[in-house]
């Protein structure tokens, strides 16, 4: 037989045995399968449709992941799954800012993390109603400084604290800041002092 011949029956081996270990009962070897390079297109697209979550989470660990996986993966049930996706640091920018309206708030958190994000979609998430999502955004070095300059309003210490953590934050938002702390210092100090005297 030529070379040509056994490469060939060797490559059609190899896409066989994928094929039937996509199948296996045991899950930890369907999870092998999905990140294994060596397992094609149509049977990582079967994988999409596995039950158990951790092996749809392990299609993304494979370079080969097409861009109709990754939109089918976008819409998965389980919110694991879509938060793999928004942390995956070879995700585009593109699939970032349409998961930075999922529901789910802990998908939202990993978009806002994600140094892929573009800055439109951070200029979005810092109108999330969820402060845990803006708290990320603060501490994202890739935030225009005037987007950070907006949080710096925030009155959540958390998302203050990030952003006085964030290399990116200019001198004047950090100045502010300073000045922030020292409001709300002030403004404790005078609370205190005003139920001291309700007690008496």
């Amino acid at each position: 037989k030529t070379a040509y011949e056994i490469s060939t029956r060797d490559w059609s081996s190899d896409v066989c045995s994928s094929d039937l270990l996509s199948k296996h009962s045991s899950s930890g070897i369907r999870c092998l399968v999905a990140r294994n390079t060596n397992t094609s297109i149509s049977t990582l697209n079967f994988l999409t449709k596995d039950s158990r979550r951790e092996v749809r989470k392990s299609i993304l660990l494979n370079s080969k992941v097409s861009k109709k996986i990754i939109d089918v993966l976008m819409k998965d049930n389980e919110v694991d799954v879509r938060v793999s996706l928004a942390k995956n640091e070879s995700i585009s920018a593109e699939v970032l800012a349409q998961l930075a309206a999922d529901k789910d708030e802990l998908v939202r958190i990993e978009v806002a993390c994600n140094e892929n994000t573009d800055t439109k979609t951070l200029e979005k998430l810092v109108s999330d109603k969820s402060k845990n999502v803006k708290k990320e955004v603060a501490g994202n070095p890739n935030v225009p400084q005037v987007t950070l300059h907006k949080l710096s309003k925030e009155k959540s210490i958390g998302i203050l604290q990030a952003l006085a953590g964030n290399p990116s934050t200019s001198s004047k938002t950090l100045m502010k800041l300073v000045y922030e702390k020292d409001n709300f210092v002030r403004e404790d100090r005078k609370s205190t002092r005003l139920n001291s005297s309700h007690e008496w």
